[in-house]
């Protein structure tokens, strides 16, 4: 049964992404009063299809990984937001920590570990926050980000 579902999201076209943001819309209407346990179970699943634990791949597998973070940005944008702005300052030192990521990876042997995936894909969100919203509102480090303060939620 769980393949029937996934077969009427994931379709056989490249734009099968289409059907799997209205499948987490869904998910997240539905799961809101348990959002951040609904966002968990979904980290679980990322790490569960990454070490191949479930015999899922392709689309469906891509559909599954990426759920957790249509989810995490769904139910805390302002924490995607603060996220951002806090890391403004650091973007350099975020982009040598992606860059090494790899390398370090490589090194440990961490190539298939469980969850590594998830950690890089986190990271690289973190990254592309930044970025965008460094570009978004003519960050300088010596005028700091006045479009942001204050943050969202306080602070």
């Amino acid at each position: 049964m769980p393949k029937v579902l996934l077969n009427l999201v994931v379709g056989l076209s490249s734009l099968w992404y289409r059907y799997a943001l209205a499948a987490y819309f869904v998910i997240a209407k539905l799961a809101f009063r348990a959002r951040w346990i609904v966002v968990a179970i979904f980290a679980v699943v990322n790490i569960v299809v990454e070490a191949r634990w479930l015999p899922i791949d392709g689309q469906a597998a891509a559909l599954l990984q990426n759920a957790v973070f249509f989810l995490f940005a769904i139910y805390a944008p302002e924490w995607v937001v603060r996220l951002a702005h806090a890391h403004l300052r650091k973007t350099r030192a975020i982009a040598g920590i992606i860059g090494a990521l790899p390398v370090i990876k490589r090194q440990l042997d961490l190539d298939d570990a469980p969850g590594m995936l998830l950690v890089l894909t986190c990271l690289d969100c973190v990254a592309g926050v930044t970025r965008s919203h460094s570009q978004s509102i003519g960050f300088s480090s010596e005028r700091g980000c006045a479009r942001c303060s204050p943050l969202p939620g306080g602070s």
